[in-house]
């Protein structure tokens, strides 16, 4: 810094980078800081020029903290513009917007519907299914489910679902959400909600997410129905048994949505269900065999296994798997302790053909009599004995020489 007659000049590396005057005893400087930070200092870098060195780390990371943890790193703070767009960014690491909730909360059941096709099943059910529709409603998050063998009969199944809501909730339904599957938008489906005046909701190409309660009652139902299913030891052919019980149970299960309500509460207005009547999925039960159904000496219970619950009625599904069919009955009484299909069971004697109650075990090939007085079983021979040393021609003199051998 040197000084003259009233007036001074800074210089660096002999160069006169600012000047000043003299007025009051006060020195002025003739010029701005900036241009006198741009001489004196090293020579600063660009945000984005830097943001693009570290690998296209954030702008917003890199102008916090990037001075203090690193050295070398001088950025203009002139410059810390951050450009709208950086091809780099965008070609590295462009990701799906955040699927953020609508916002809107429906007032009374039966006024949005979510809805889902799930399938094809790996296995086809015993009762011949491979699809399942599903339909939620938003208020309530009350769930309905339909077993369907195709696809084409989720048209049926739609007509079927809109028909009951309407005659129990006394109520039209307004808006039906929907991915886009081609069930969804067939002609077929379009026509029927417009002859009802609901509104179609689709979710964006390839955005699933956006039909969100939908796809996650699905999970939420199969991840129950697969864990009862493998507790159970049952086959994968029971899985349409699983699932209808899962939802029947998860209709009357409480949920932090629903501030520890249950659908079923707030689809039927306040009324709390009864769930005295579950049990395990799978486990042994006795079903009562009615007097008609077998004869004076058939036992009244025959053993089955739980898996269901039969709608509208006060009853149990239940699998008889020595007939192969699934019966319905109320009278049952349950072992929660023993899964016949986990673990072995004895097989169950057939009503038709029972065995005799005072007669011994039958003779091999032989079958069961079912007179009231049955014949008595030949008398049992006696084990065989090992043939004797000596012929039985013999005399009894040899005989006692081979049994008391003289001694030499």
């Amino acid at each position: 810094m040197l000084f003259d007659q009233g007036s001074f000049k800074i210089t660096a590396k002999q160069r006169c980078v600012a000047s000043g005057y003299l007025e009051d005893n006060l020195y002025w400087l003739d010029s701005t800081p900036a241009s006198l930070n741009a001489h004196t200092r090293r020579a600063t870098v660009l945000l984005h020029v830097w943001h693009q060195r570290m690998g296209h780390m954030s702008h917003m990371a890199l102008k916090t903290h990037g001075p203090s943890a690193t050295a070398g790193m001088d950025i203009n703070s002139l410059a810390m513009n951050i450009p709208n767009t950086c091809l780099g960014c965008e070609a590295g690491k462009s990701a799906c917007r955040p699927f953020s909730g609508t916002g809107r909360k429906t007032s009374w059941i039966f006024e949005i519907v979510h809805s889902d096709l799930a399938g094809p099943m790996q296995t086809r059910s015993i009762q011949g299914s491979s699809y399942i529709a599903m339909f939620v409603d938003d208020h309530s998050r009350h769930v309905v489910v339909y077993f369907l063998q195709t696809k084409d009969q989720f048209v049926q199944a739609l007509k079927t679902f809109l028909a009951w809501g309407e005659t129990q909730t006394s109520d039209k339904l307004r808006a039906l959400h929907l991915d886009r599957g081609g069930e969804y938008m067939a002609d077929s489906v379009t026509t029927i909600l417009n002859e009802k005046g609901i509104e179609h909701h689709l979710t964006m190409p390839g955005s699933p997410q956006q039909n969100g309660k939908a796809e996650q009652f699905n999970r939420t139902i199969m991840d129950k129905a697969m864990a009862m299913l493998h507790a159970a030891g049952l086959l994968g052919g029971f899985w349409e048994c699983a699932v209808d019980t899962t939802v029947h149970v998860y209709n009357r299960s409480p949920t932090r949505t629903l501030t520890w309500h249950t659908p079923y509460e707030l689809w039927n207005s306040g009324q709390i269900p009864d769930v005295s009547h579950l049990r395990i999925f799978g486990c042994k039960g006795y079903m009562h065999v009615p007097s008609d159904k077998r004869c004076k000496l058939d036992a009244k219970a025959v053993k089955v296994t739980l898996v269901g619950y039969e709608p509208g009625s006060k009853g149990y599904r239940l699998w008889d798997r020595h007939a192969h069919s699934l019966r319905l009955s109320r009278d049952v009484t349950f072992d929660e302790s023993v899964f016949p299909s986990r673990q072995g069971d004895e097989p169950c004697p057939q009503p038709t053909s029972p065995a005799p109650l005072s007669a011994p075990a039958p003779v091999a090939n032989s079958p069961a009599s079912a007179a009231p007085n049955p014949p008595a079983p030949p008398p049992a021979l006696p084990p065989a004995r090992p043939p004797s040393p000596g012929s039985s021609t013999d005399s009894e003199a040899s005989v006692k020489n081979l049994l008391r051998p003289s001694v030499e």
